[in-house]
């Protein structure tokens, strides 16, 4: 039986050839070929739309994915382009905090300087305050510490990336200072009270200290260069034995405040 549908087939498929081929110039063959492309050509425009739809398709998701790409570059071009002009910010305030400096009668030019941010203060609000810069920034004990021109303190605990400065409201820092207003340059020695104000000491009575003349460093005591700005006289005691005299002297800005300072190295 195999056999027998191995010769059939062949014959089936040319006799079936055979047949289309004697009838395709007839009418009944115009009329199968007419039937056979009425079912075939909605079908092959069906299939071309459905072609042409996956293509698009095709194209509008690698499009996406082209567009993806180039919106994640572009943010982090955004968020490098954002870092550089944070840092660039940064700079421009350090350097308008550089111009503050030089507005006022002490110069540095001669001593090396660093600017640094104040990153905390201490329970008291005034005794002292930590700084950005330490011991890798080149930072030392006794290093000064100003601000436009004034007097903050100085630098009493450092590590490698912070360090303390102890302002001159604390007790244990004492300034050898003059009176910048006086004809006699009076003189004295200033420390700290109770982290709030300052006290003058040590003044010769016969000297002349009036309130609102302006107090200044003197540079005798060997850390404090001279002509860093104290505070203003706020009141004068005079001694009851008529010895030395004693004088108030106001800070003229609040340490609270703080934001940046300018260190001064120690020579």
């Amino acid at each position: 039986m195999s056999a027998r549908k191995t010769y059939l087939q062949p014959l089936l498929v040319f006799g079936l050839s055979l047949f289309l081929l004697l009838i395709s110039g007839t009418f009944f063959g115009k009329f199968i070929r007419l039937g056979i492309s009425s079912f075939y050509l909605p079908l092959t425009s069906i299939f071309n739309q459905v072609g042409r739809g996956l293509s698009n398709e095709i194209i509008f998701w690698k499009n996406l994915k082209k567009l993806s790409n180039e919106n994640t570059e572009l943010g982090k071009l955004l968020a490098e382009r954002n870092s550089q002009i944070a840092a660039l910010k940064e700079v421009r305030e350090e350097n308008e905090f550089l111009k503050d400096q030089l507005g006022f009668s002490f110069s540095t030019k001669n001593s090396k300087t660093l600017v640094a941010d104040v990153v905390g203060f201490s329970g008291d609000g005034g005794s002292w305050f930590t700084i950005n810069r330490g011991l890798d920034d080149g930072v030392s004990v006794n290093d000064v510490v100003i601000t436009e021109g004034f007097l903050i303190g100085k630098v009493t605990v450092v590590n490698n990336q912070y360090s303390r400065v102890t302002s001159i409201l604390s007790p244990e820092i004492t300034v050898n200072v003059l009176d910048q207003d006086s004809q006699t340059q009076t003189s004295g020695v200033v420390t700290g009270r109770f982290n709030t104000s300052l006290l003058m000491e040590k003044i010769l009575p016969e000297e002349i200290i009036n309130i609102g003349d302006t107090i200044i460093t003197s540079g005798t005591d060997g850390f404090f260069p001279r002509g860093l700005i104290v505070g203003k006289v706020d009141a004068v005691f005079d001694s009851s034995s008529g010895t030395l005299k004693s004088a108030e002297i106001g800070a003229q800005f609040d340490f609270r405040k703080l934001e940046q300072v300018l260190i001064i190295k120690a020579r």
